[in-house]
């Protein structure tokens, strides 16, 4: 379950995300999500997404994320972008791809 606070402040939008991802397995402890983003238009079909974000199991452990969505209709986006683990030592990048169909 996810809940998302979308608002725009000129050509800039900001999202705020709340979320909970069950196990399935009785008494297993869930991950709490949390995270922020903001896009803004680069052309009219590119948009430059920026997010960073967190889970939280035993340890949080926080992201970021850059890349850029194509919407292609009104209901159906392409998005890629480049990914890694906000710490000290992390190492690697990690490449996103997606497709949202929005109903």
């Amino acid at each position: 379950m996810n809940g998302i606070f979308t608002k725009g402040i000129g050509r800039l939008t900001g999202h705020l995300n709340l979320g909970y991802i069950a196990t399935g397995v009785e008494g297993e402890k869930g991950t709490t999500t949390w995270g922020g983003a903001l896009e803004i238009p680069l052309a009219r079909k590119i948009i430059l997404v920026n997010e960073i974000f967190a889970e939280s199991r035993s340890t949080i452990i926080w992201q970021g994320l850059a890349g850029v969505y194509f919407p292609v209709n009104e209901t159906l986006a392409v998005d890629i972008g480049l990914g890694k683990e906000i710490k000290k030592h992390s190492s690697g990048v990690r490449l996103t791809f997606g497709l949202t169909q929005a109903f």
